[in-house]
């Protein structure tokens, strides 16, 4: 009887570790598939030579799609990319113009924002990983890869206006803001004292932005 048991026990831990180690290649097919999402916009370092490269990319629906709670839904824009590799490090400058699709707060009228972004990032040879700021990377000089994807949405969505107003309301709106002394349209957040509720979505962009 004891014996019949012990078989027993131990055909179900045999199932019970098949099972577990399906489950566990499954997760590592999602985690795999998961990083390989923005694989388009590695930069293997390791086989760059100092000087400078181009990089050309065009961004729509599905890539904003990728991010979680992301600020831009619908959207298009074409994105230059220029990176000089030197001994000293790496500089990358953005060229992004496009457009993304928004819902005018105003009349819930849906248009297209154009947008118009140049910046610069500077990954800085050092010791270890840091992110100095928004425009300063410190690197380890063994970093095999980086990758633009993250940067290249942040530009786009930090140029979205905190107040969505659709373009033929615009004008009346700063007549408004003018008379009412209030911000009406601006791509800058409100101050902390301002009763209106912000989009948790931005605020964590901003705070990632400025960290």
């Amino acid at each position: 009887m004891f014996g019949r048991k012990s078989s027993l026990c131990h055909e179900i831990e045999n199932i019970f570790f098949k099972y577990l180690k399906i489950v566990l290649t499954c997760v590592a097919i999602f985690q795999t598939m998961a990083k390989n999402e923005f694989q388009e916009f590695d930069i293997n370092l390791y086989q760059l030579k100092n000087r400078q490269y181009e990089y050309v990319y065009n961004v729509e629906d599905s890539f904003f799609s990728k991010f979680e709670k992301s600020l831009v839904e619908k959207g298009s824009a074409n994105v230059n990319v220029q990176l000089v590799k030197s001994e000293h490090g790496i500089v990358v400058d953005y060229r992004i113009s496009g457009s993304v699709q928004l819902v005018c707060d105003k009349s819930l009228e849906v248009f297209d924002e154009p947008i118009e972004v140049q910046e610069t990032v500077v990954y800085k040879y050092g010791d270890v990983y840091e992110e100095v700021s928004e425009n300063l990377v410190i690197i380890k000089r063994d970093t095999l890869s980086i990758n633009l994807a993250q940067n290249i949405y942040e530009l786009i969505a930090v140029t979205i206006p905190y107040k969505k107003v659709h373009p033929k309301y615009r004008t009346e709106d700063e007549d408004e803001n003018v008379q009412g002394g209030g911000i009406i349209y601006s791509s800058v957040a409100p101050e902390a004292d301002q009763k209106e509720e912000i989009d948790p979505r931005w605020a964590e962009l901003l705070k990632l932005r400025k960290n």
